[in-house]
């Protein structure tokens, strides 16, 4: 029985053997990719905390803009509630790049395959994640050049 209180043990002066599929150059790799990965997680962990800020913003001048009828009451909470939803996403693509991040020092530490499973699942829902926006985007800005071309023939037939 292992002592799960024990510090974490590694064997740095060998490679992994290259029976556990784990190759010294795969690990090089990492290595040094997660810096990186880690600098763009925590990026994206700032720009949720601006955008929370900035959605606040909007809400309580839409508020006091509203109240002024210099623009249309709720306004301002709508957009404030746009902004939140890209707040989410931001912090859900840093979590998951700072996961994989973690990961990957986990990999170096021991480098077992458990260990790269565990990186390459993160890194997985990270990229299905970012996919799944790509394709939502696209699907909105197709229906915005739609609506962009049709919104105006249709007003200059009316007319």
């Amino acid at each position: 029985m292992t002592n799960q209180y024990a510090p974490p043990t590694s064997n740095l002066d060998s490679p992994p053997s290259e029976g556990s599929g784990i190759t010294s150059a795969m690990l090089e790799a990492l290595r040094k990719t997660k810096g990186w990965v880690l600098l763009v997680g925590i990026t994206l962990f700032l720009a949720t905390a601006f955008t929370v800020f900035a959605a606040l913003a909007m809400m309580f001048a839409g508020n006091m803009l509203g109240a002024n009828n210099t623009m249309p009451k709720g306004v301002g909470v709508a957009m404030g509630v746009f902004y939140l939803v890209f707040a989410v996403v931001y912090g859900a693509l840093g979590f998951y790049l700072v996961k994989y991040s973690s990961a990957i020092s986990r990999l170096i530490g021991d480098g077992s395959s458990e260990s790269m499973e565990i990186a390459l699942q993160y890194q997985q829902k990270f990229w299905r994640l970012a996919g799944f926006l790509m394709m939502l985007f696209l699907i909105f800005a197709v229906l915005g050049i739609v609506a962009a071309i049709a919104i105006p023939a249709l007003t200059a037939v009316r007319n």
